[in-house]
């Protein structure tokens, strides 16, 4: 099930131990599950809303990522952790 493209630097690769960070996780491996992927074009301050959405919904152990694809395409996944 491979796309063809490597990951970006601090992207998460789908079934690959992802460590666990901050004090909660107690160092501990994860898995991410995909729940979806989708490319949007956009622009502005995209970054701030992924943040804003990953603050908001850690606690329902959600995981927003966003890759730049190409300028102003961006790859948005969600992540079950």
């Amino acid at each position: 099930m491979s796309s063809g493209r490597a990951p970006e630097a601090g992207e998460p690769t789908v079934g690959t131990p992802v460590a666990g960070s901050g004090p909660s996780s107690g160092g501990r491996q994860e898995r991410l599950e995909v729940i979806g992927s989708e490319t949007f074009a956009l622009q502005g301050d995209v970054h701030r809303l992924v943040t804003f959405l990953n603050q908001c919904l850690k606690n329902r152990e959600l995981i927003f990522g966003l890759t730049r694809v190409e300028d102003g395409v961006y790859r948005l996944t969600v992540y079950r952790g």
